[in-house]
């Protein structure tokens, strides 16, 4: 048995791979399971000492298999759609995202872009910003062209972070983009105020708002208005920067409490975890909102600006 001692034992598991937050992943990507925080920190606990280097993964398509593959396959797409996380599952045999998923929209294929293929170039910026010493600090730039294409642009990820560097980062980054505001969580109003001590335009009036994936008024809900719905000429509204790999990852972790799924009614938060620049994001999104930028009918043309700064 695989219990008794002295023998090189060997346990072969054939399985449909399940979503990233499974402990089999764990086993089988503990690098990629780490860094993206996609398990529990009991299960690294449990598994990390011998997890790495003893396990191995073959996963194979359904259309290679010969006896009736292709005919399965065809009958199977039209049920899972095809590049979502249930036809990466089940037909290609990879570990996904949870279905689960706060903005199950994204695509990395379709939204990450390298900036030399990006429709436009932006002409505004705004910085959002989430405070952490254990979690990490975190600064996410947004930028927004004049036809109205919005652009992550940069990230910034730092766990123990010391505080006393907090305002000069933020404002070097506020110089280097010109940006027009800085939204910032508003739940620490200390740090708030050292970052407004340098000078930098910030902003936190209705920026820290909830609520369900169709509120248009909410972080989520214009995130996901984003990535489902394109400009009047048929160009897609949003580009992510290849640079934003901690951004990846969080959008990919970051899902709904008890596995429930995104089409369902909800009022409770997503889960808090790895989600520190996804707040970044909803405090952009939300300032940004409250602004008129991502109105239809904002004109954002570059032009002076005179920014106002509210508490």
């Amino acid at each position: 048995t695989l219990r008794r001692p002295g023998y090189p034992h060997q346990a072969w598991i054939t399985s449909t791979p399940v979503d990233k937050y499974h402990w089999t992943y764990w086993l089988y990507h503990p690098e990629e399971a780490r860094a993206g925080e996609y398990i529990d920190p009991e299960y690294a606990e449990a598994f990390g000492e011998h997890g790495e280097g003893n396990y191995v993964e073959f996963h194979g398509h359904t259309r290679d298999n010969p006896y009736g593959g292709e005919e399965h396959y065809q009958m199977m797409i039209r049920s899972t759609g095809i590049n979502t996380p249930r036809y990466k599952r089940e037909l290609l045999g990879e570990f996904t995202v949870s279905e689960s998923m706060v903005l199950p929209d994204f695509d990395p294929e379709k939204h990450i872009v390298p900036e030399g293929k990006w429709p436009g170039k932006p002409t505004r910026f705004v910085i959002g910003v989430d405070f952490g010493w254990e979690d990490p600090f975190a600064m996410l730039v947004i930028g927004i062209d004049y036809r109205g294409h919005v652009y992550i642009v940069d990230e910034f990820y730092r766990r123990h972070f010391p505080e006393h560097l907090i305002p000069r980062v933020v404002q070097r980054a506020v110089r280097h983009y010109k940006a027009s505001y800085v939204f910032p969580d508003p739940s620490s109003p200390g740090k708030v105020s050292a970052i407004r001590a340098t000078g930098c335009p910030v902003w936190t009036r209705g920026i820290n708002k909830w609520g369900e994936a169709d509120d248009p008024t909410t972080g989520i809900g214009i995130m996901t208005w984003l990535l489902r719905n394109n400009l009047p000429d048929g160009s897609q509204r949003l580009y992510i920067s290849p640079r934003c790999t901690h951004f990846k990852q969080e959008i990919e972790s970051w899902v709904w409490p008890d596995d429930q799924r995104a089409d369902q009614n909800r009022k409770e938060k997503p889960r808090a975890k790895a989600d520190h620049l996804m707040d970044c994001l909803r405090y952009n999104l939300m300032g940004m909102n409250v602004l008129g930028w991502l109105s239809p009918k904002s004109s954002l043309a570059p032009q002076k600006y005179e920014a106002r700064f509210v508490a």
